[in-house]
């Protein structure tokens, strides 16, 4: 309420606790698609969240609160900073190789084409993403709003979700993240998993 009563509207959230500000709590994926569509990025979506599965991780979608689709891993515990963007490094390749027509790593735009942007550059130590349930500044005021993976398909809207429709739905659906922090995971276990995803061809 401080925030809000400073006439602040978007707010961004690093990946740490206040008492633990070198430790990754949560890596962010984000499907960006200005050059390309929501649409073209739905199966990349999906694909991301069969490839956390494989390997022991579970991911969270909600809307960027614009056209883009935002992914959070919770990683328990947590990870220092350089190995946490390492595994989301490998995450994001292993997504790209079964995509590869259709996204791409390459942030420059020049270089994209109508591809949609697998950006795995919103994890780190001075890097934030806007907040679940954060407003944008956009007309229309669309809310960066929790998802089901149910919801996550062609039929998706994002701008139905915003300021007027959002507090009803989470009153009627509860919040789809609310147990993202508390998650326990065995860090251990999915670096075991993506070992054996690589050695069976997938990319380093």
């Amino acid at each position: 309420m401080y925030v809000a009563n400073l006439g602040c509207i978007p707010l961004h959230v690093i990946a740490s606790k206040a008492g633990a500000l070198d430790t990754c709590d949560f890596l962010t994926l984000d499907l960006d698609v200005e050059l390309a569509s929501l649409q073209a990025a739905i199966p990349i979506a999906l694909t991301i969240r069969e490839v956390l599965e494989t390997v022991g991780l579970r991911g969270f979608p909600k809307t960027s609160g614009k056209t883009g689709i935002h992914v959070l891993v919770p990683l328990g515990e947590g990870l220092p900073f350089d190995v946490a963007k390492q595994l989301l490094e490998l995450i994001g390749r292993i997504t790209l190789q079964r995509h590869p027509a259709e996204a791409t790593m390459e942030r420059r735009k020049e270089k994209r084409g109508d591809r949609v942007l697998i950006d795995v550059g919103q994890t780190g130590r001075l890097r934030t993403i806007v907040a679940p349930y954060s407003v944008r500044a956009v007309p229309g005021a669309p809310v960066s709003t929790p998802l089901s993976w149910d919801e996550v398909s062609l039929a998706l809207d994002p701008s139905a979700f915003n300021i007027f429709t959002v507090p009803e739905r989470t009153l009627a659906l509860g919040d789809p993240m609310a147990e993202a922090l508390s998650m326990e995971v065995d860090l251990d276990e999915t670096l075991a998993r993506l070992g054996e995803l690589v050695a069976a061809g997938e990319p380093t």
